[in-house]
This record gives C-alpha cells, structure tokens and sequence, in this order.
C-alpha cells in the first residue's frame, strides 16, 4: 500500500519522478477530461429543468447563475491543452469546486419560503455528481482532498438554506461525508494501481533500452531492427565495400609474458580505440579475433565514399600504435585494405553475429598478412577508390595465395 501512497503524489520525493509521473497521468487523461467536461456542461445544463420544481418562483437568477457555469465549464473543452498536468489539474479541479458552489449558491440566494421539499435532494444529487466526475477525471489525491473539503465547506454553508426536519443536517452532512470518504478510498486504490502501472513501465522501457543497446552493441542499428521485425536469416549482396584488416606483429611473444587480465586490459584499451575511429568515420566494427580486428566500410547502407572511410581509420590505427605508451616494447600493426563486392549477414540464433563474406574479405586478409610491420598494404581496386586524395608507394607485385601475382601498394597519407 505504500507504493500506492506514493501513487496519490505522483513520485514520492523525487521530483523528476513525480514531474514523468504526473506528465504521463495527464497525457492519459487529457482526451478523457475534454469529454467529460464537455459532458458535464450538458449534465449542468439539464439540471436546469428541475430549477423549476425545486424553486418554481425564482427560476430566473438560477437560470444566470446555470448559464454562468455552463459557460465555464464548455469553455474548459477548447483550453485544456495549453496546460501542463499541474495546470490541467487545477483547471479541473477548480472547475468542479465552481461547480459545486454555484450549486449551493442557489441554494442560498433562493429564499426559503420558495423552496420545496426537493431542494435537499437536488443539493445532495448535485454534489455527488462532483465525485463521481473526479473519479472519472484521474484526479489525484493531492488534487481530490482540497477538492473535497472546499465541496464539503459549500455544501455545509447551503445546508441551512434548505431547511428540513430536526436531525437533517448532521444526517444529509454525514451522507456528502460518506460519499467523500468512500470517494477518496477509490482514488487511493486507483492511484495506488496507476503508480505500480507507471513504475512497472518504466522498468520496461529501461529494460527494452538495455536490450536495444546491448543488440546495437553487437548489430548495426539497421540490422537490429530489421532482425527484430523478422529473426530468420538476413543477408545483403553489397556491390561495393572497403574491408580492413589489422593485426598486433609480434603478438604471441607479448601474450605468454603478461597475465591473463593484463593482456586483456591491453587488448581491451587498444581495441576501444579503433572503435572510437570506426564510429568517428562511419565504419562498421565486424568482429576480433585474437589480436587482429576486422572491420568494414559500405555497410549496411551502401557508401560511394566507402574507401576513404576505410583509409581514415586505417591511418587512425596507425596513429594509435604510435602513442599508444601501455604496449611492452614497441606496437607495432600490419594493416591491409581490399575493396570490392561482398555479402553480409546475421548467423546464429543463439550467439549470432553479423559477419561478412566474399573475394573482397579474403584479400584484405592476404593485404594484411603479406604487409610490412607499421603500414597499410592495399589492392589495386582500393587504390582506384581512393584516387589521388591518397599518398602511395609506387606499385608492385605481390604473390597472393589462392589469386597468384597481384599488384599492391602501401598507403602512405591523405593529401588533405
């Protein structure tokens, strides 16, 4: 019950909570609360008829006084959503207390001798309809109490307009009591209901966002979503990638001097940076295997500049190597670029990963291998993409498993 407690003041003690709390109560009511104070103003407006059996001699100030809140109350329709849900609040909240006094005002400026024996009933009925609209207008509990004692105080200053046998009123003021206080029972329950609601989304909602984060973490946003839509196979035939290969020289020496946790700490500090450079120019991470780090420029969206992606980060790598102070000896990286045609996609169900396939990966793996310690091997069709933006070494030919002879140079700069 406490947890509904807090549901009545929309957050408890924290403000920002209870600021979302109440902004989120007010969206889901606002429709509900044009409709209703929209209906109320023809329920007022029909409560006119019984003016003349309650007072059949002085119809026509109760008629102003009627036409006045009619008025009021139809004019809260247009206006409710300039208001925020503090504001909603008191426009709603305020309107019902008019209400329910232009009600007892009626009641007292009718004098006594022209009201009949309905007057106590229509006072009673007219009151009560103003707690019924609170529980349908999603009031809170710090709304509904001011609400009720100022109803409670109007309905007790008309009280003795009305007249009545002895005893009527304590017994008509213990009724409108009993209808407050089973009234504020139900905002209790609903509000107590509305929070946990509230608090229960909330954890949702952090929940999905963990999920979704995690899932980008490990997919490209598109492939995220594309494969929470629809979790069967997903492939794409890429015409034109850039693929990077990179790989620590020297690594297996370096790995059986260190423990376990540092080598992974190194690892760990010098793979976060080539992310960063992946994110910074617009290249999708694939996967690490050991110490080499495979990434992919033209996915998932195709790239016309795809090849100057892949080169910024490959030059960053470099760059990286060089500053990078934590390495025992020197750091050194064998970096090599292909570009060409691929296909890409998500295997797995349980552990899948978004991967690639292709000539195009096969020989940036081979630029890689067959590169020299602290620079950038790349394929001719790598040196089309790229143009003259770049500084190359002069060509030359290298053997390359699986494709013979091939002609390759070495990535010096950007001209820029």
């Amino acid at each position: 019950m406490a947890r509904g407690a807090l549901g009545w003041l929309g957050g408890g003690g924290d403000p920002m909570l209870r600021h979302e709390y109440n902004e989120r109560l007010a969206a889901g009511s606002f429709t509900r609360r044009r409709v209703i104070a929209g209906v109320g103003s023809i329920v007022y407006a029909q409560f006119g008829f019984g003016d003349h059996f309650v007072a059949p001699g002085h119809v026509a100030p109760l008629l102003i006084i009627r036409a006045v809140m009619v008025l009021l109350l139809a004019g809260v329709v247009p206006v409710l959503p300039r208001f925020s849900a503090r504001g909603q609040m008191l426009l709603v909240g305020g309107e019902l207390v008019l209400t329910g006094w232009a009600l007892d005002l009626m009641m007292i400026v009718t004098p006594a001798r022209e009201l009949t024996s309905l007057a106590l009933p229509y006072l009673i009925g007219g009151n009560i309809l103003s707690v019924v609209a609170m529980l349908t207008l999603d009031v809170t509990l710090a709304a509904f109490v001011p609400t009720s004692i100022l109803l409670l105080a109007g309905f007790e200053a008309a009280l003795p307009s009305v007249g009545g046998p002895s005893g009527t009123f304590l017994i008509s003021l213990a009724a409108m009591l009993g209808a407050f206080t089973m009234a504020g029972f139900g905002v209790y329950l609903i509000g107590g209901l509305r929070w946990r609601d509230f608090l229960g989304q909330r954890e949702l909602a952090a929940e999905r966002e963990r999920s979704d984060a995690l899932l980008h973490s490990i997919l490209p946003v598109e492939i995220a979503a594309q494969l929470k839509l629809d979790p069967t196979a997903i492939a794409q035939a890429l015409d034109a990638v850039t693929v990077v290969f990179a790989d620590v020289v020297g690594f297996t020496p370096v790995a059986a001097e260190l423990q376990p946790i540092e080598l992974v700490r190194l690892l760990d500090a010098l793979f976060v940076e080539f992310d960063g450079l992946c994110q910074a120019h617009g290249v999708e991470k694939i996967k690490t295997i050991g110490d080499a780090y495979m990434a992919v420029a033209g996915v998932p969206r195709p790239d016309p500049d795809h090849a100057a992606g892949a080169a910024a980060v490959a030059l960053g790598m470099l760059e990286v190597a060089r500053r990078f102070e934590d390495w025992p000896g020197r750091l050194q990286l064998r970096v090599g670029l292909s570009s060409g045609p691929a296909v890409a996609g998500v295997i797995g169900r349980d552990k899948f990963a978004y991967d690639l396939w292709g000539d195009t990966v096969n020989t940036a793996s081979r630029m890689e291998s067959h590169g020299s310690p602290g620079r950038i091997l790349v394929s001719d069709a790598t040196r089309l993409h790229l143009g003259d933006a770049y500084i190359f070494s002069e060509p030359f030919m290298t053997e390359v498993k699986g494709k013979g002879t091939v002609t390759t140079y070495y990535l010096e700069g950007s001209r820029n």
